[in-house]
């Protein structure tokens, strides 16, 4: 692209920006980031570039653009992430459907999206760290065509290019779609450690018909499990742990469900493993937030090469506002606020910026009560 007044670089900071303060749609930059040019000149501009200029960069991302990004979002990973991470690192993978309207967008397709029949749009796979809080360590865009459950291989490879070592990889843990008998037998074989979700519910009904009652452990009033021992599964050549799982629907039925997993009894027994994998709802909820709070919903081009482009910028901010949770908000109670929280209130606090001896130095208003309780905790130290 020309650069006459803005570099590339400024405006890939002004998407960055866009996203961590909250920004639905690039027309949002207008009155969101462009009356404030003290903050750009922070970044070396003098202004943030406006939203037709944003547009037209999203719109001209190539192939070479995307794996540049992508590349930029695995070093600021192995710059700044893994440090904060364990050596043996659980990573949860799941996939979302990103539904289109309009025949415009490139490369969209009819596929699977729940309760969307006959819509068209594309299968999003991620990969995250298990624990809090939870860095994004790769993600897949595909056409909606593309299976959910076919990405599996591909994003693990891509974890372990960001890790740099496979035998950094802890516990996967994954949905249904990928609780197959294919993906477990390759698992088994690569030696991977797994706790996965069934994907045939008439399957863990099949092993519940073994159990008797003592056999089952009250959860809640709504949920039971079980140990189902060492079983043959379909379509994988080794017998695999089963823990089995009884729920009560809201229409008073009794429903089944199944975790495989090569974790030993001896090290979670069935109640463990269900709360174990029960916490990778997390990532469920990092999806979710990132559609309804990043709003990657609205994919800001119809250009696919552009939409990924953005999604590898709405990662990266999304792993740099972690890192500020844990780095810079430890301690003072707000590094347990949600990430739309963080985005749509932390990060709209107003407030004014110098720079004295080539630091800057922020002044927040002490009204508000989340500045308070940050500055109250800071003043405790």
């Amino acid at each position: 692209m020309k650069e006459v007044r803005f570099s590339v670089l400024n405006k890939i900071q002004t998407i960055i920006s866009s996203v961590a303060v909250g920004c639905n749609h690039i027309k949002e930059i207008n009155h969101k980031l462009v009356p404030y040019s003290t903050v750009a000149n922070l970044l070396g501009m003098e202004r943030f570039p406006d939203q037709s200029q944003i547009n037209r960069l999203l719109r001209r991302i190539g192939l070479k653009d995307v794996l540049d990004l992508e590349r930029s979002l695995e070093i600021n990973i192995g710059r700044y992430i893994l440090n904060e991470l364990p050596e043996k690192i659980d990573i949860d993978i799941d996939s979302t459907g990103l539904v289109v309207l309009g025949d415009t967008y490139e490369f969209s397709q009819k596929g699977y999206f729940p309760n969307k029949r006959g819509k068209e749009g594309y299968q999003l796979t991620l990969a995250s760290s298990s624990s809090f809080p939870k860095f994004i360590l790769g993600y897949i865009l595909d056409p909606g065509n593309i299976p959910p459950g076919a990405r599996l291989w591909d994003i693990i490879y891509q974890v372990e290019n960001v890790l740099g070592d496979l035998c950094r990889i802890g516990i996967i843990r994954a949905d249904g779609i990928h609780g197959i008998g294919q993906d477990i037998e390759g698992l088994l074989e690569h030696g991977f450690s797994f706790c996965i979700k069934g994907k045939d519910p008439r399957t863990a009904q099949r092993f519940a018909r073994d159990l008797c009652y003592e056999d089952w452990y009250p959860i809640d009033y709504l949920t039971r499990v079980a140990e189902g021992g060492i079983r043959e599964i379909p379509n994988c050549k080794y017998p695999t742990r089963v823990i089995l799982i009884e729920e009560i629907t809201g229409k008073g039925k009794k429903g089944y469900r199944h975790l495989y997993t090569d974790i030993p009894t001896s090290s979670m027994d069935e109640v463990e493993t269900y709360t174990y994998y029960k916490e990778r709802q997390d990532i469920e909820a990092t999806i979710k937030f990132d559609r309804n709070g990043f709003n990657i919903g609205n994919l800001r081009t119809r250009k696919f090469y552009g939409i990924e482009g953005f999604l590898s910028l709405s990662f990266m901010t999304q792993n740099l506002i972690n890192l500020f949770r844990k780095k810079v908000l430890s301690q003072t109670g707000l590094e347990k606020l949600g990430m739309q929280e963080l985005v749509e209130i932390l990060m709209d606090i107003p407030a004014k910026c110098s720079i004295s001896d080539n630091q800057l130095k922020l002044a927040f208003p002490m009204h508000h009560n989340l500045s308070r309780a940050f500055f109250e905790e800071k003043k405790r130290e």
